[in-house]
C-alpha cells in the first residue's frame, strides 16, 4: 500500500516533527515503536502498512501543549492525504493516533490495539524501564517519587496490553523486572 517514496516522506516527516520533543519521545523512541508494530501487526495479522505509519506519526505533536494525540491524529491524517493516501487509509492512521494514549475496549480496531501496545512495550522490559520509564519520572518528580509512578506506570501498563503477543513479551520478563522493582524498593 505504502510506496517507498511515501515511507521516505513519512520518515522525513516524524524526524523533523519529533526533533524538538524531550529526550524520551524523539526519533529512537518513534523507530522503535515503529519496528515493534511490524512485529505485533504479523504476529496479530493487523495492516502493516497502517500499523507502522501511526507509530511513526504517533508523537509529532508530543512537544505542544494540550492532547498531543488528537493534534497528533489530525496533522498526521492532513500530511497523509497530503502525500497522496487515500482517506480510509488517513482515517485508520488518524484514529490509531488519537487512541494511543487513552483507554478503550477490546472492539477496538487491531491497528488501533498494535498501536497502544507497541508505544508501551519497551518500557514493560527491564533495558526500556532503566532507560526511558525510570529516568523519565526521576527527571519529572524527583528520586522517590519518580520512582513510585515508574513503578505504577509499570503495572499500569503491563496491565493493559490489548494484543495476545504484548502480554506474552510482557510476561517473558516479568520475573527479572520483579527482581528489578524489588531492588529499587529497598535502596528508597
Amino acid at each position: 500500500m505504502l510506496t517507498d517514496t511515501q515511507r521516505q516522506k513519512i520518515i522525513e516527516f516524524a524526524k523533523e516533527r519529533v526533533s524538538e520533543n524531550d529526550s524520551f519521545h524523539d526519533i529512537e523512541h518513534v523507530m522503535r515503536a515503529a519496528d515493534a508494530t511490524v512485529l505485533l501487526s504479523v504476529a496479530e495479522h493487523a495492516d502493516q502498512d497502517i500499523c507502522w505509519t501511526a507509530a511513526m506519526l504517533h508523537d509529532i505533536c508530543k512537544r505542544e501543549q494540550g492532547d498531543h494525540a488528537e493534534a497528533g491524529a489530525k496533522l498526521a491524517e492532513k500530511f497523509l492525504l497530503g502525500i497522496g493516501m487515500d482517506k480510509e487509509f488517513s482515517a485508520r492512521v488518524r484514529d490509531a493516533i488519537h487512541f494511543h494514549n487513552k483507554d478503550f475496549d477490546s472492539s477496538a480496531p487491531l491497528e488501533q490495539q498494535v498501536l497502544w501496545d507497541s508505544d508501551k512495550l519497551y518500557i514493560a522490559t527491564p533495558d526500556g524501564f532503566r532507560k526511558r520509564l525510570l529516568p523519565y519520572w526521576v527527571m519529572k518528580k524527583g528520586r522517590k517519587e519518580g520512582i513510585e509512578t515508574a513503578i505504577y506506570e509499570y503495572y499500569f501498563y503491563k496491565a493493559r496490553f490489548h494484543t495476545k503477543t504484548a502480554v506474552k513479551e510482557a510476561a517473558r520478563h516479568s520475573a527479572e523486572m520483579e527482581r528489578y522493582l524489588v531492588a529499587l524498593k529497598s535502596e528508597e
